[in-house]
């Protein structure tokens, strides 16, 4: 949980916006706060709303990122079913009796 959030606010300070929720696998929503930081760190950043804009994003990031790491299977890796391997066409089990 402080691992996510330490990834999340130490990049984040530096203009990487979404690293935390990549930690989390998080993809799509990490993707996304990264291109909208980018965006609003080069296109608005001199100016008052800009930096605003940013911070408030930061702060939300960061607010998500704590929580989303609460959820108990939030970083737990997907399950995988085991599956039994198929036998070749023409081959039969023998049973025994």
């Amino acid at each position: 949980m402080w691992l996510a959030l330490a990834v999340a606010l130490i990049p984040g300070s530096a203009g990487f916006l979404g690293i935390g929720h990549y930690y989390l696998r998080r993809l799509r929503r990490g993707f996304v706060l990264f291109l909208i930081g980018w965006v609003l760190y080069f296109l608005f950043g001199n100016l008052p709303i800009g930096l605003g804009s940013y911070l408030a994003l930061y702060l939300w990031q960061a607010y998500d990122v704590y929580h989303i790491s609460r959820r108990p299977s939030s970083i737990a890796p997907p399950a995988v079913e085991e599956k039994t391997p198929a036998l070749p066409p023409g081959t039969a089990e023998k049973k025994s009796e």
